[in-house]
């Protein structure tokens, strides 16, 4: 009798493994398949790796109205001593999969503006450059992204050759009250636009200050018809010029203001939540 409790036992126990294992055959049988292709690819001495795509990201710093830039690298090694000899070829997109805006995709030394339609660019990963390159995905929102919702980008980069293989991410943009800037600007132009965006429920005051030696604010702006503006000056060379003011700025509104550059040939370009640029031309807050 307790032979066959054993062996009835001892079935139950089989048949519950076998079921575990139907369950989890497609999840493990990718694992395994995936875990399989990468031990060929690093036999061959074939590498292509990221320090961000792989792997589904979500971001909240974003004020809905104002440009969001994506950074990432793209790498033909696996380590220092793990590397490829020889030059790879890839083919890097960009998708807006919903929301309200549209991408574009800069590589590291493009001169490539917002006035791009770049979604797809084929670059390659070469030796002398530490097997490595850079790539900014730019998202622009056509209309301001009102509080709590979205914008999904699916960014995904493929080796062409010797061997095919895809690194992607799909990337969730969430808008939250907040009041941000950036600063759109290109060498040879007259002037660089401060790019205001206010996603937050109630009016604010701007604040602004900068340097009347390097840019000008554009007086002829709306803001100065405000009876609410109040300015500063300081003089130069007997003369006064404008080097801060605050004003009011709607809820849930973007604005852009000039100012005109004293030195054309410089770039002052500036994006909040790019990591590439450190300092900011003008000092903004809230």
């Amino acid at each position: 009798m307790r032979r066959r409790k054993r062996l009835r036992k001892g079935r139950i126990i089989i048949l519950l493994l076998i079921i575990l294992l139907i369950i989890a055959t497609p999840a493990f049988g990718r694992y395994v398949f995936n875990s399989v292709k990468e031990m060929y690819l690093s036999s061959k001495k074939f590498y292509f790796t990221s320090n961000f795509l792989g792997e589904n990201k979500t971001y909240t710093n974003w004020g809905g109205s104002e440009v969001y830039v994506v950074d990432f690298e793209l790498y033909s090694y696996d380590n220092k001593l793990r590397k490829m000899q020889e030059d790879l070829n890839c083919i890097i997109n960009a998708e807006v999969k919903s929301g309200s805006a549209t991408c574009y995709i800069v590589s590291e030394g493009s001169t490539s503006t917002q006035n791009t339609t770049n979604t797809s660019l084929n670059k390659t990963i070469a030796v002398l450059n530490d097997n490595k390159i850079k790539v900014s995905v730019y998202i622009v929102p056509t209309q301001v992204i009102t509080n709590g919702n979205n914008v999904v980008i699916e960014i995904s980069a493929t080796s062409v050759s010797p061997y095919e293989k895809e690194l992607s991410s799909n990337i969730t943009i969430t808008s939250t009250e907040q009041a941000s800037y950036s600063i759109r600007d290109t060498s040879g132009e007259n002037f660089a636009e401060l790019i205001l965006s206010n996603s937050k429920e109630n009016e604010v005051t701007a604040s602004l200050s900068f340097d009347p030696t390097v840019v000008e604010i554009d007086s002829n702006d709306e803001i100065f018809d405000d009876a609410r503006t109040t300015y500063t000056t300081t003089t130069i060379d007997g003369v006064d010029f404008i080097n801060s003011i605050k004003f009011k700025f709607s809820n849930q509104s973007a604005k852009g203001i000039k100012f005109y550059k004293i030195n054309k040939n410089n770039d002052y370009t500036y994006e909040q939540n790019n990591n590439n640029y450190l300092t900011s031309l003008i000092t903004v807050s809230y």
